[in-house]
C-alpha cells in the first residue's frame, strides 16, 4: 500500500469519529427524522437463485454521484439514506452480463424495490432491464403522499404557502380556508386538520429537522416553494423513526445543486383591480364597499440557483424570496372631543342629562358653570364639583382634533383616520452537498427570514389594535452519512431552529403622551375608553385612544441531534437510533390584559356621562401591569429512541415491526418563578420551595412511553396489487400557549388594579382614585404587597381580578392508536388506485377546565364546586377565571379514504382523493385552534367544557368533522405543438403560439363543519363559558332559501330557546352544520424557449376561479333565543326578529383573486 493511500484512509477513517464527537459536543439535545430514501431488492440468476457478492451501484443522474454496495448471501442489497433524486441502478457479477435498470425518480421517505434477474454472459456485455419505475408501496405500510418539485411550483397555491399542499392529501381539511390566502408568518399561518386531529397536532420537518414553533405549535418556517425538491405527508402509521404527532408528519426537502447549473427568477403580482368583490361586501349599504373589492397590492419575487463547485463531489444551492403584501390605506371616521369640549364645555353634545355626583341635582353640561365645592362641601355628597381635572384637560389637548364637519352639530364622526397594514418578508436558504468519497456524504443548510407586520394609523394616538409584529428566524442543519460497507450505514444529524418574535409593539409616534398622568408607567398614552359614549368612534369602548402597550417578545430555540444506524442482514433491514431535542423559550410576556401602559375607563356612573366623568377626573377603572420580574426562561426536553426491522419474508410479504420510546420532560423556569394551585386543596405551590418540584407537575413514565409500530405489505396475486395493514401508537405534547402556563401566576406577573363602584346616585366611594392622582394613587389602596414571601397568605394585591392557571400534577402527553387496512392496485404503468380504512383513537389530549363552575342541584340551585375548596381565602379572593390545564380529552376517528393517482404520463399527472369520515371528541381543543387569524367555517368558541362535572355532555362531533371531502390536483401539458400529440410538425411560428402551454388546477369540495349553538344568557354555573340552549324541535336547515340582513338564513333558530332557570341547555354540541366549501383554483402558463436550456414562462393564476362564496360562521351561533321570534316568515303566531342574526350566514372570504407571474428558467 502506498504511504499516501494509507494516510488518506486513516484521515477518512477518523471522519465519522471526529464529526460524531463534534456534533455531540455542540448539541447535547436535538431531533431528526427521515428526509432521504432507499433502494432495495434481490439480485437473482436466470433460475431465480440468489447471486451473492454482486456489485450494485446506484448512480445519481443529476449529480453524477455513485452509491455502491454488494449483495449478501441472500442476494439482497440495500442502499439506505440516499438523497432524493433520479437514479439508475447497475449490477455486475462474474459470469453475468452487466444489468442496468433505467433511471427512475426516488421520492422522499420511499423505499423503492428494484429486483433484477441477471443474464448469463460476459461482464463486458450489458443489457438494459425492462421494468417500470416503482409505483406500488410494497416495502412500507404508512399512508400519505409525495409531491415533486415540478408539481409544487406549478400548482396555483394561494400565497405560495407550501403548507397548502397538505390539504391535497386524503383525510385533510381546513376549518379556515382563508388562512391560506393571507400573508404568512410564524404565528399567523394556516394549518391543516389531518384525520380529524386538531390543527396544532401535526409535526413539521424540513430537511429532516424539526420545523415547529413549539409553544403554540405553529409552523416555524415556510420555505420558498421554488426551492422545495419534494413534499411529503405521512397521515397514518409512519415508521418508529418518527415521533411527536397525532395528525400528519409534514416533511419537506429543499433542492440541492446538480452537475449542471440551474435555477430561476420569478415575480408574482396581484392587484385588487383584477379581483372580484367579496360576496358579503356586495350587500353593504356603503357604496364604497359594495362597488369594489378590498384593496390589495401583493407581489412576491426571488429566484434560485444551484450547480457544481467540484465535479461529482461538491454542490451548492441558494434561493431568495421577497414578499410585499400591502393592503392600501383604508379611510375611516371617528369621534373626538370638539374644541368647545376641550374647555370643559359639553353643551354641544345633544341629549346629555347630567347630575352632580351622589345627587339627583342636574349638573350643567357646561361644566365651567357648575358649582364649585367650598367650605366643608364634598363632591359626591353635595351638589358641587372640585373643578375640571387639569389632567383631563392635558390629555384632551394631545388627542386628535376634529378635522371633519361631522354630524350632530359636529360632535359625531368629526375626525378622519387612515389605517394601513402590510406584511413584508425576506427569506433565503443556502444548501451544500459534499461527497468526498463514495462512503461519505455531507449536507448542510442555513435558512433565514425576516417578516414585518405593522399597523399604521395616521392618528398615532388612536388605539392601534394589535400593534406591530416582527418575525425573524434562523434555522440550520448539518448531516453526515457514512457507509461502513455493504451492510452498515450510519447517519448523524445536528441542527437548530431559532425563532424570535416581537408582537404588539407600538410605533415611536405614539410616545408623545408621556408624563400626562401622575405615575404614568410608560411614555405611551394609556388605553382610554368611554363606555356608552361615541368618543373614539367605539360605543362602549374598549380602547378608542391610547394603547395597552403589551409587547410580547419571544426567543425560542430548539437544539436538535439525532443518530440512526441501518444494518442489513439477510432479508432484514434493521434501523436503530435516537433523537434528542432541547427546547429553550426565553420571553418577555405581555404584562396582563391591563398592559404595561395601563388603561383607564370612564363609565358615566358618577354623572350619567362618561365624558363628564372624564372631565371631572372620576375613572371607574384604573390599572396597569407591573410585568414579569425579568425574562421568563422555560426549558424542557424531548427524548426518543427506536428500533425497527423491515423484514422481507418472501417475494410477496414484507413485515415492518418497530418500537419507539418517547418521553417529554416537564417544563420548568430557570429561576423557579412559577406558581401552581392544588386543584382541590387550593394549596399555593411555589416552584422549588417547600419540597415542590421545579416544574410543579410530574413527568409521565409509564407504558404509554412505549410506542409500537407494526405493519405488513402483501402482494397476493401479482405484482400489481398490494394489501397493507398496520397499527401504530404515537404521543404528542401540546404547547398550550404562553398564557396558560404557570409562569403567568402571581407573584411573578402582577397587576395594580383600582376598580370603583359608584354608590347611590353616583356617590363617590371612599377609596376612589382620581385622574389627577393617576397611577401613583394606586399605592394608596394599601394592603399587603404581592411578592413570594406574602403570596401564600392570599393578599388581594396578588389575586384581586387576576386570572389564575393551575396544572394537573399528573398532566401528561396525549397518546394515539392508529390503524389502517389498505388495498392498492396498479392500473397502468403510471396509474394506481388505493382504498383505505383509517382509524384512530386518542386519549389524554390537552384540555382546559373552568374551576370556577358551581355544581348544579336538581332543584335548579347551585352550590360551590370542589375545586380549590380547601383554600377558602383563595376561593373568595375575587380572582378572574380559574383555569386548570388537564389531559383528559379523547377523540375517535374512522374514515374510508380513496385515492386515484397518475405520475406524469403523456403530459398528465394527477391525484384525486375522496374521504368519507366521522370524528368524535369530548373536547374541541383550546390553544392553537385558530393560529391563522382568519374567520372560520366552524364554531369559533367551544374550546371549554360546558359543564366540567359531566364531560359526556361535550362528547359529539369534532368541529373539524366533515362527512365527505373531495380534493385533488392535476398538471396537464396541453397536447399541442412540437413533441406533443397534435401539430407535431407545425411551423415554428405556429408552434410558438400553440405549443408549450400547461394547465394546472386544485379542486376542493366538502360539506359543512359542525356548529355548536351557544346561549350566553343562560349560564347557571356562574362561570360564563359555553352554555347551550334547549333544543325543542328538530333542526330545520334552510340554506339559500331566505334572505335576511345581508345574508342567508341557514337554519331556523326557533327550534331552540333559553333553558329553564338553573338548568343546562339540552342542545348537544355540534348540533348544526354550517356551509360547505366549493373552490377550484386554476393556472394557465405559456413557456417560450429562449435557448435549448433557457425559457421564459408567463403564468396566469385564478384563485377561486368561479368566485364561489366561501361562507364563514362568524358569530352566528351566539344569540338569546326565543320561540316567539322567527326569521323564516310572518304569521299570526310568529314575529320577525328585526335584529337577531342567529342562523344567518352573512360573512364570506376568499373572493376570486387573479395573479400574474413571469419566470425565467435556466
Amino acid at each position: 500500500m502506498r504511504r499516501s493511500d494509507f494516510h488518506l484512509r486513516i484521515r477518512l477513517g477518523f471522519v465519522p469519529i471526529l464529526v460524531t464527537a463534534l456534533l455531540t459536543a455542540i448539541a447535547p439535545f436535538g431531533a431528526a427524522q427521515e428526509v432521504t430514501a432507499a433502494i432495495t431488492g434481490k439480485i437473482a440468476d436466470p433460475s431465480g437463485s440468489a447471486v451473492a457478492g454482486a456489485a450494485v451501484t446506484a448512480k445519481d443522474m443529476e449529480r453524477g454521484t455513485a452509491w455502491p454496495t454488494k449483495t449478501n448471501e441472500e442476494g439482497v442489497y440495500t442502499l439506505p439514506r440516499l438523497p432524493i433524486g433520479r437514479y439508475e441502478v447497475r449490477v455486475e457479477a462474474p459470469g453475468f452480463q452487466v444489468a442496468v435498470h433505467p433511471a427512475f425518480d426516488l421520492q422522499i421517505n420511499q423505499t423503492a424495490r428494484i429486483d433484477i434477474a441477471l443474464t448469463i454472459g460476459n461482464v463486458s456485455q450489458s443489457v438494459e432491464v425492462s421494468s417500470a419505475a416503482p409505483l406500488l408501496q410494497t416495502e412500507t405500510t404508512q399512508l400519505g403522499g409525495v409531491m415533486e418539485a415540478h408539481t409544487i411550483s406549478s400548482l396555483p397555491l394561494e400565497t405560495r404557502n407550501y403548507n397548502q399542499l397538505a390539504l391535497l392529501m386524503p383525510g385533510s381539511v381546513a376549518t379556515s380556508p382563508g388562512s391560506f390566502n393571507s400573508p404568512q408568518a410564524t404565528f399567523n399561518s394556516g394549518r391543516p386538520n389531518i384525520n380529524g386531529n386538531r390543527e396544532q397536532a401535526n409535526y413539521y420537518l424540513l430537511d429532516g429537522m424539526d420545523n415547529n414553533e413549539f409553544v403554540d405549535n405553529n409552523v416555524a418556517y415556510s420555505p420558498n416553494v421554488d426551492a422545495i425538491q419534494e413534499f411529503a405527508v405521512i397521515t397514518n402509521n409512519p415508521s418508529a423513526e418518527f415521533g411527536h404527532f397525532l395528525g400528519g408528519v409534514i416533511n419537506a426537502s429543499l433542492k440541492s445543486g446538480t452537475k449542471q447549473f440551474h435555477g430561476d427568477a420569478f415575480e408574482y403580482l396581484r392587484n385588487d383591480f383584477f379581483n372580484a368583490n367579496e360576496w358579503s361586501r356586495n350587500f353593504s349599504t356603503d357604496p364604497t364597499v359594495n362597488s369594489a373589492p378590498q384593496g390589495q397590492h401583493w407581489n412576491q419575487f426571488g429566484g434560485t440557483l444551484g450547480g457544481p463547485i467540484k465535479r461529482e463531489k461538491l454542490f451548492f444551492f441558494v434561493d431568495y424570496q421577497g414578499s410585499r403584501f400591502d393592503t392600501p390605506a383604508s379611510p375611516s371616521t371617528f369621534t373626538t372631543f370638539t374644541g368647545l369640549n376641550r374647555t370643559g364645555n359639553l353643551s354641544d353634545i345633544a341629549g346629555l342629562q347630567l347630575n352632580y355626583p351622589g345627587t339627583t341635582v342636574p349638573l350643567p353640561s357646561n361644566l365651567t358653570q357648575a358649582a364649585i365645592c367650598t367650605g366643608g362641601q364634598k363632591m359626591g355628597i353635595n351638589p358641587c364639583i372640585n373643578g375640571i381635572s387639569p389632567t383631563a384637560l392635558k390629555i384632551m389637548n394631545v388627542l386628535p382634533a376634529p378635522t371633519l364637519p361631522g354630524t350632530n352639530n359636529g360632535t359625531l364622526n368629526n375626525a378622519a383616520n387612515t389605517q394601513q397594514t402590510y406584511t413584508h418578508g425576506s427569506q433565503g436558504d443556502v444548501k451544500m452537498d459534499w461527497s468526498p468519497t463514495q462512503q461519505d456524504h455531507f449536507y448542510a443548510r442555513y435558512s433565514q427570514q425576516h417578516i414585518e407586520q405593522p399597523t399604521l394609523n395616521s392618528q398615532a394616538l388612536l388605539y392601534n389594535g394589535s400593534g406591530n409584529n416582527s418575525f425573524p428566524l434562523q434555522s440550520s442543519v448539518l448531516d453526515y452519512t457514512r457507509s461502513f460497507g455493504p451492510t452498515l450505514v450510519n447517519d448523524a444529524r445536528i441542527g437548530f431552529n431559532y425563532y424570535p418574535a416581537e408582537a404588539n409593539t407600538q410605533t415611536a409616534a405614539a410616545t408623545n403622551a408621556g408624563g400626562l398622568i401622575a405615575g404614568q408607567p410608560t411614555a405611551f398614552l394609556p388605553g382610554m375608553y368611554f363606555a356608552g359614549s361615541p368618543v373614539g368612534g367605539s360605543q362602549n369602548g374598549p380602547f378608542p385612544f391610547g394603547t395597552t402597550d403589551s409587547p410580547e417578545i419571544f426567543h425560542q430555540t430548539a437544539i436538535q441531534y439525532s443518530d440512526t444506524a441501518i444494518w442489513t442482514r439477510g432479508t432484514h433491514a434493521f434501523h436503530f437510533g435516537f433523537q434528542l431535542i432541547r427546547y429553550r423559550n426565553n420571553y418577555v410576556p405581555a404584562t396582563s390584559s391591563d398592559g404595561a401602559a395601563g388603561q383607564i375607563g370612564f363609565s358615566g356612573a358618577y354623572t350619567g356621562s362618561s365624558e363628564a366623568d372624564f372631565l371631572l377626573g372620576l375613572p371607574s377603572y384604573i390599572a396597569y401591569g407591573q410585568g414579569f420580574s425579568g425574562t421568563v426562561g422555560q426549558r424542557n426536553d424531548a427524548f426518543g429512541a427506536f428500533a425497527q426491522d423491515d423484514w422481507r419474508v418472501n417475494k410477496r410479504l414484507t413485515i415492518n415491526i418497530g418500537l419507539r420510546w418517547q418521553v417529554f420532560t416537564p417544563i420548568y423556569e430557570v429561576h423557579d418563578r412559577m406558581t401552581n394551585f392544588n386543584e382541590y386543596t387550593g394549596q399555593i405551590e411555589l416552584a422549588g420551595q417547600n419540597g415542590n418540584s421545579r416544574a410543579l407537575y410530574n413527568q409521565y413514565n409509564g407504558i404509554a412511553n412505549f410506542l409500537p409500530r407494526l405493519g405488513l405489505a402483501w402482494t397476493p396475486w401479482d405484482d400489481k396489487t398490494v394489501i397493507r395493514a398496520a397499527f401504530s401508537r404515537s404521543s404528542f405534547q401540546e404547547g398550550t400557549g404562553e398564557y396558560n402556563r404557570l409562569a403567568t401566576n402571581a407573584p411573578w406577573n402582577v397587576d395594580l388594579v383600582g376598580q370603583f363602584a359608584a354608590g347611590t346616585h353616583g356617590a363617590i366611594p371612599s377609596n376612589q382614585i382620581t385622574l389627577d392622582q393617576g397611577f401613583a394613587g394606586l399605592g394608596s389602596l394599601g394592603g399587603t404587597p404581592c411578592n413570594p414571601s406574602t403570596v401564600l397568605s392570599v393578599p388581594a394585591s396578588c389575586f384581586s381580578g387576576v386570572r389564575i392557571h393551575a396544572t394537573d400534577p399528573n398532566y401528561r402527553p396525549a397518546v394515539s392508536n392508529q390503524w389502517n387496512v389498505t388495498v392498492e392496485r396498479q392500473l397502468a404503468n403510471s396509474t394506481m388506485l388505493q382504498a383505505s380504512y383509517v382509524g384512530q383513537h386518542t386519549d389524554h389530549m390537552a384540555a382546559i377546565y373552568n374551576m370556577g363552575q358551581n355544581v348544579l342541584e336538581p332543584n335548579g340551585t347551585s352550590i360551590p364546586g370542589p375545586y380549590l375548596a380547601g383554600n377558602q381565602a383563595l376561593v373568595n379572593a375575587g380572582t378572574g377565571q380559574k383555569r386548570l390545564n388537564t389531559s383528559v380529552g379523547i377523540q375517535n376517528y374512522d374514515a374510508l379514504q380513496i385515492t386515484a393517482m397518475q405520475r406524469l404520463t403523456k403530459g398528465l399527472a394527477f391525484q384525486f382523493n375522496y374521504t368519507w369520515q366521522k370524528c368524535l371528541t369530548n373536547n374541541q381543543g383550546y390553544y392553537g385552534r385558530y393560529g391563522d387569524a382568519q374567520a372560520s367555517q366552524a364554531s369559533a368558541d367551544v374550546s371549554f367544557q360546558e359543564y366540567v362535572y359531566n364531560t359526556r355532555l361535550d362528547y359529539g362531533l369534532c368541529d373539524r368533522d366533515v362527512t365527505s371531502v373531495f380534493t385533488g390536483y392535476a398538471n396537464y401539458d396541453l397536447p399541442f405543438g412540437h413533441n406533443r400529440m397534435f401539430a407535431k410538425n407545425a411551423p415554428k411560428a405556429v408552434n410558438a403560439a400553440i405549443g408549450d402551454w400547461q394547465f394546472n388546477t386544485i379542486l376542493t369540495l366538502h360539506g359543512g363543519f359542525p356548529v355548536s349553538m351557544l346561549d350566553y344568557s343562560a349560564d347557571p354555573t356562574g362561570a360564563y363559558f359555553q352554555p347551550r340552549p334547549d333544543c325543542i324541535a328538530p333542526s330545520v336547515a334552510t340554506p339559500f332559501k331566505n334572505y335576511e340582513g345581508g345574508g342567508y338564513i341557514w337554519f331556523d333558530p326557533t327550534t331552540m330557546r333559553d333553558p329553564a332557570t338553573g338548568k343546562l341547555g339540552n342542545c348537544p354540541i355540534s348540533s348544526e352544520r354550517g356551509p360547505g366549501l366549493r373552490q377550484i383554483d386554476m393556472s394557465l402558463s405559456k413557456k417560450f424557449m429562449l435557448t435549448e436550456h433557457q425559457s421564459l414562462e408567463f403564468r396566469f393564476d385564478s384563485i377561486n376561479a368561479f368566485n364561489t362564496p366561501i361562507f364563514t360562521v362568524q358569530g352566528y351561533q351566539i344569540d338569546i333565543f326565543s320561540n316567539s321570534y322567527s326569521l323564516l316568515g310572518s304569521g299570526s303566531n310568529v314575529q320577525r326578529n328585526p335584529s337577531g342574526l342567529t342562523g344567518v350566514v352573512n360573512s364570506s372570504l376568499g373572493a376570486r383573486n387573479l395573479q400574474f407571474a413571469l419566470k425565467w428558467n435556466f
